[in-house]
């Protein structure tokens, strides 16, 4: 039998709470579509998973500043070039250059 209060807290979590909209799962593609089986991500979940504002994912795609593709009007993101590109941006310590 399925708990209304279970079903509740599971669709409360799908919701961005800032929109009211419920939010897309990232998606993966299978092995028959790509080698590497990337996660890709929508606009908004990879302005979650950097922690910049959607307005601001939509600027450093315009000024092609993060890796992105673009299919139609839609636009997906690699989560491991995500992750590289936070990584690029890595600054050294005044500690570590001091030495």
């Amino acid at each position: 039998m399925n708990d209304p209060d279970t079903n509740n807290h599971d669709a409360k979590r799908r919701f961005d709470h800032s929109s009211k909209k419920p939010l897309k799962r990232p998606f993966q593609m299978d092995d028959a579509q790509t080698e590497s089986n990337d996660t890709f991500l929508d606009v908004d979940h990879a302005a979650a998973f950097l922690g910049i504002a959607k307005p601001t994912l939509y600027a450093k795609c315009a000024g092609k500043t993060i890796p992105h593709i673009k299919k139609g009007k839609k636009l997906y993101f690699q989560k491991n070039e995500l992750v590289e590109y936070l990584k690029s941006g890595r600054q050294r310590s005044r500690r570590s250059d001091a030495r």
